[in-house]
């Protein structure tokens, strides 16, 4: 018997969507957790940026379930109803009903999220624009199916209609829990982070100076500002650098990020007095200059990128002119003595906030040591915007 080609097209492109479903999915997960890298294939420019749509609010349609795992379980639901079309011919004409209200609901979300990333984030996704894309194509051929079954004269059967709900059910109601559970690594518990939540609010203000001629990222007058001491050779840095980069898209205006540098170098660190991190001063004086040269966060991100790298395969020198540093530019900075003094200014500070590690941060004075999950951070950025100080 020859197989029908509108549904096979609909089984092609219920696979695709899937796995990018899927994709996107596991993204989000990684992003919320603090386990990505800074940058994205999907990442195109300022208006298309996948990590800026995926760290948002709106990412999420339940609470700590984002879109996309309900779009993968919808098109595992149409692809399982469309393939029961295909193996049991008398099913056809209740499947193509089904598949074609799956595929109405689809083209709905999809008009709604465009007008959220058009009107409420002014920024585009690439896999979000192909999923719509799939969406709209989907509902056009599911009306042709539905369409052409119906002309074939086989009257409905409510029994029939009933039973061939139930692939599309499962997919659409138990799926996007089952892909969550399988691609989620696990959150905090509640408690864990009511309790770390309630010792930061009760923890100490320190009076953390705001000098200009600092690395910042976000507006000057931002309500939550977040000052790291840090060491670019230092795994944990890199760790935290990870966990903070999606909570920076995610409140995007509402966080001043200030980079102090802690190098562990005894080269310029008068705490430090035995081999740690033999080059991380030359890294720290590097993100100085970086910063004159109107650069500094594609060096911050680079460093932590090749932090395996420094030392073993190239030089702090190599990565910054990796990153965009003019080098004549770089060479006439490094050899400067206020360079160094920058440097060890941002030391000095951390000695008197009492540093005694890295990372550690400063979240409007009151000061973090540990690396708290993100689950933690966004819950205190949270109160903090509700008014709590």
């Amino acid at each position: 018997m020859k197989m029908p080609k509108l549904p096979l097209v609909l089984l092609a492109l219920s696979l695709i969507g899937a796995c990018i479903s899927i994709y996107q999915t596991q993204h989000f997960f990684e992003l919320k957790h603090g386990l990505g890298g800074f940058d994205s294939f999907c990442n195109m420019s300022s208006a298309m940026n996948c990590q800026a749509v995926e760290s948002s609010r709106y990412a999420e349609f339940i609470p700590g379930k984002p879109l996309s795992a309900f779009a993968a379980g919808g098109y595992l639901g149409l692809l399982f109803t469309v393939l029961l079309a295909l193996l049991v011919p008398a099913l056809r004409r209740e499947a193509s009903v089904w598949v074609l209200v799956g595929g109405a609901v689809a083209a709905g979300f999809s008009l709604t999220y465009l007008y959220v990333m058009s009107q409420r984030l002014g920024v585009y996704c690439i896999l979000c624009l192909t999923v719509d894309a799939i969406n709209f194509l989907f509902l056009l051929l599911s009306f042709l199916w539905w369409r052409e079954e119906r002309k074939s004269g086989v009257a409905l059967d409510g029994t029939r209609l009933r039973n061939s709900l139930l692939p599309l059910a499962i997919g659409g109601l138990l799926l996007p829990f089952l892909v969550s559970a399988a691609l989620n690594p696990g959150d905090p518990e509640p408690q864990e982070v009511a309790d770390f939540v309630e010792s930061f609010f009760n923890s100490k203000i320190y009076e953390v100076p705001a000098e200009k001629g600092l690395a910042t990222i976000g507006p000057e007058n931002a309500p939550i500002v977040v000052t790291k001491f840090s060491d670019f050779q230092c795994p944990s840095c890199k760790r935290g650098a990870l966990i903070l980069h999606p909570l920076l898209i995610r409140y995007a205006g509402q966080v001043k990020f200030v980079y102090r540098n802690y190098p562990l170098d005894q080269s310029c660190n008068r705490k430090i007095t035995r081999p740690l991190h033999p080059y991380s001063c030359e890294a720290a004086k590097i993100g100085v200059c970086a910063r004159e040269q109107g650069k500094f966060n594609e060096v911050y991100e680079a460093f932590f990128e090749h932090q395996e790298e420094i030392g073993v395969k190239t030089s702090p020198v190599n990565i910054g002119i990796g990153a965009g540093l003019d080098s004549k530019q770089l060479e006439t900075c490094l050899g400067k003595p206020e360079t160094l003094a920058k440097v060890q200014s941002d030391i000095e500070e951390g000695i008197a906030l009492g540093v005694e590690g890295t990372p550690t941060f400063f979240v409007n004075g009151r000061k973090i040591d540990a690396l708290y999950p993100v689950a933690v951070w966004r819950r205190i950025f949270d109160e903090i915007l509700r008014g709590k100080k």
